[in-house]
């Protein structure tokens, strides 16, 4: 596959997990004006585990994604965005996780 086929997806990829996370906080946020007695209960651990699994899938797709031919240049290049974003993915994934589980144990409608 081409050096810049495999950027691009390493870029979507790269974008996919803060992208996910502000949708996340928009969307928990949005839910807890709206109807706080349900961001806290099953609707938002359905939200949390949908987007942590998102951000997996973005890591994945970036450690696991086609690779650029040997003959390429900036393979170097190539190697060091593959671990910013499986990096970037699982930090993002791993504030998901734990934003849910603080809306668990605390429940968004004691003000």
């Amino acid at each position: 596959m081409s050096e810049r086929a495999v950027s691009r997806i390493l870029c979507l990829a790269m974008a996919a997990p803060p992208l996910t996370w502000f949708a996340y906080e928009q969307g928990m946020g949005a839910m807890q004006r709206v109807a706080c007695d349900r961001g806290g209960g099953w609707t938002g651990v359905a939200c949390g585990v949908l987007a942590a699994a998102l951000c997996i899938a973005a890591a994945l797709c970036a450690r696991l994604g086609p690779t650029p031919d040997a003959a390429q240049p900036r393979r170097e290049t190539v190697r060091l965005l593959r671990i910013l974003t499986v990096s970037s993915a699982l930090l993002f994934g791993l504030a998901i996780v734990y934003q849910t589980a603080a809306t668990v144990i605390i429940p968004p409608c004691i003000r």
